[in-house]
């Protein structure tokens, strides 16, 4: 083998690994970028999801003072129809934000846990 084509195929096999290592870096930096973006959504999505579940436990508190009132007057007196169809409603909401809370504490839990 002639030295010109000896150094043409030692040229040839360094740039094909310089083109490999090239790509790999590109993809790794690529990907870890992806995981910086992933892990700032979780983040994200945590903060939100605590944030509406500290909203939703002041409604619940609210709610639950407000049927509470309501209660104490059904034990005083016979409610009039508004104050009754108003405890009801009260209590109502109460079991579907009891139940979202749970679902944002789950959610909560499983985003942590990852």
């Amino acid at each position: 083998m002639a030295p010109k084509a000896a150094i043409e195929l030692a040229a040839s096999v360094i740039g094909l690994i310089a083109v490999f290592f090239t790509v790999y870096l590109f993809m790794d930096a690529r990907h870890a970028k992806q995981e910086a973006l992933l892990e700032m959504e979780r983040e994200h999505t945590v903060n939100e999801l605590r944030i509406r579940e500290e909203i939703l436990n002041r409604d619940i508190k609210k709610d639950a003072e407000a049927a509470s009132h309501y209660r104490d007057l059904a034990h005083d007196r016979d409610l009039e129809r508004a104050e009754a169809s108003r405890k009801q409603y009260l209590e109502e909401q109460l079991e579907q934000k009891y139940s979202e809370s749970r679902l944002i504490q789950k959610r909560l839990l499983e985003l942590e846990t990852e």
